[in-house]
């Protein structure tokens, strides 16, 4: 009982240290090239496996393009769907990348895409890839212009005498003769 405690500590011991990898230079590196040659769901996911320890500034950036340049082009999103419904983590990928707010350009796009060209079966799919796009980040609404300063009052003066005051009526014209 005791080795299989032991088995069990060091199997979880051992994800939790694959989880915090730390991404180094090289793998940094590494990353951008392997993710400028994603031409596919099956290279993204690759990709992603290899370096998904990298998945943040500029790589995730990376990621999200690549990742958007495959959506856009909507061939084969049976694959993406397939993956996704196999692994939990790879789905959580691409949900995060599609909400991030980098995709925000392309998110009416991609929306589209799920509503007018989603496969037969892949309802449930196509909802979910929609949904996330749709619950994108707002930019912030713009700042509303400063009010305007109230109307300046005429300067206040003192009855000048000929000369009306508002409250008082016109002295009366002339005659004519």
């Amino acid at each position: 009982m005791r080795t299989a405690t032991l088995l069990v500590a060091s199997l979880a011991f051992a994800g939790a240290a694959h989880a915090q990898k730390a991404c180094s230079k090289a793998d940094e590196a590494a990353a951008g090239k392997a993710i400028d040659r994603i031409a596919s769901w099956a290279t993204l996911n690759a990709t992603w496996k290899t370096y998904r320890h990298c998945d943040t500034g500029a790589v995730g950036e990376q990621f999200t393009e690549a990742l958007l340049r495959l959506v856009i082009d909507w061939k084969n999103v049976n694959q993406l769907a397939d993956a996704m419904a196999k692994e939990a983590d790879y789905k959580a990928f691409v949900i995060a990348h599609l909400k991030s707010k980098e995709a925000e350009a392309d998110a009416t796009d991609v929306y589209s895409r799920t509503k007018s060209n989603c496969p037969k079966g892949l309802d449930a799919f196509c909802k979910e890839i929609g949904s996330a796009v749709r619950e994108a980040p707002e930019p912030p609404p713009p700042k509303a212009a400063p009010a305007p300063p109230p109307a300046a009052l005429p300067p206040a003066t003192a009855p000048q005498p000929g000369v009306p005051t508002p409250s008082s009526s016109s002295p009366p014209a002339p005659e004519k003769k």
